[in-house]
């Protein structure tokens, strides 16, 4: 079994045990959440979240744009592959259009981005956020972040959040070593990229998830490399929020 294939059975297996617990951990909005806002076009926006988990980036919107701005949604798509979160995102009530549907990165990943994507299915905002450190492989990484700028209309932008779990102490203490989980990839353990690491979670290690630190120097190169041999224009990547954040965020204008 390919490694990519082995470490996705990992996370899925983490999302089917702790996706109650998880959920009921992921309420409120992220910080580059609000600085993103004064990006976005001011006309109703059409949004995608891809890896939309139980939804609630919708309710951040829904607070933020909507009631505080007074700004509005076309609609708001979602899209996620764990079956329990999804669940809860379908749960909510909001006051623009929505529609959540089951989806998985493995797909997208595994094939080079296809001829650009008509402007009418397109969107203004599209987001993946939490999901980045959950690819393995740079070229898979890259794929899918030039899969999801095919989304765009003319104007739109493209989020990402960057986990930056990396360059945090605390977080070195939930590492297990991949030596002890030699069943879970073998020999393959060869083939792991700089930055792949397996996290415990909530005081357990029984059933870890795969996560990838982005470094200082692979995000100067992805940086570089979004949006090359693309049948459309992006912006260079633009900073959002600050440096302290947990998270780094980078976006990405559609220009033609």
């Amino acid at each position: 079994m390919p490694l990519a294939q082995v470490l996705d059975d990992i996370n899925r297996r983490f999302y089917d045990r702790f996706a109650d617990h998880f959920s009921k951990t992921r309420v409120h909005g992220w910080t580059g959440w609000h600085a993103a806002l004064d990006s976005l076009p001011e006309h109703p926006l059409r949004i995608l979240d891809l890896g939309c988990g139980n939804g609630r980036l919708s309710a951040f919107m829904e607070t933020y744009w909507c009631e505080e701005r007074a700004m509005n949604i076309e609609f708001f798509e979602g899209l996620e592959r764990c079956t329990a979160l999804l669940q809860v995102a379908e749960q909510r009530q909001l006051s623009f259009p929505s529609r959540w549907s089951e989806w998985s990165w493995s797909e997208v990943v595994s094939h080079q981005p296809g001829t650009l994507i008509e402007p009418d299915g397109g969107y203004d905002w599209v987001v993946m956020f939490g999901v980045m450190h959950h690819i393995y492989g740079y070229e898979r990484r890259l794929r899918l972040l030039n899969w999801a700028a095919q989304h765009l209309r003319p104007g739109g932008l493209l989020c990402v959040s960057l986990w930056d779990f990396g360059a945090h102490e605390k977080w070195q203490k939930k590492i297990i070593p991949w030596e002890t989980q030699e069943d879970l990839i073998g020999a393959q353990a060869d083939d792991l990229e700089k930055g792949d690491y397996l996290l415990g979670w909530a005081g357990t290690q029984d059933t870890p998830r795969y996560c990838h630190w982005v470094s200082r120097e692979e995000e100067k190169r992805m940086l570089k490399d979004v949006g090359q041999g693309l049948e459309l224009d992006l912006s260079p990547a633009l900073r959002i929020g600050e440096e302290g954040d947990l998270n780094r965020y980078w976006a990405w204008r559609r220009k033609n």
